[in-house]
């Protein structure tokens, strides 16, 4: 099974609090998928659940943050099949947000 993703938010009010990726499924290797991390000259931090460093080319969930003071930003990138779209699905319970990506019909 490939990578799979969610993102847990903990919101207070209308900022988030703290945020968590659960991975599951396999890389190629045998290995568990896991959360990897890219930085940039600013600080800012891009994660996603995958089997190295290259972001995986299927739909998946990313969250950006531009720097460590700013809010994350959560994106849905990568190909899905012919004639479907990665996006984003959001469920809420209470103060807590579960993010993740699905390709569906578009």
């Amino acid at each position: 099974m490939a990578c799979v993703s969610r993102v847990t938010a903990t919101f207070s009010g209308k900022q988030i609090q703290h945020i968590q990726f659960c991975c599951s499924g396999q890389c190629a290797t045998g290995l568990p998928c896991c959360v990897q991390i890219s930085y940039n000259p600013n600080g800012g931090t891009r994660m996603w659940c995958g089997c190295g460093p290259e972001e995986p080319k299927e739909c998946h969930i990313v969250a950006v943050q531009s720097s460590p003071t700013a809010p994350p930003e959560f994106l849905c990138l990568g190909a899905c099949a012919q004639g479907q779209k990665c996006e984003l699905k959001k469920a809420v319970k209470g103060n807590v947000t579960v993010f993740s990506c699905e390709c569906e019909k578009g």
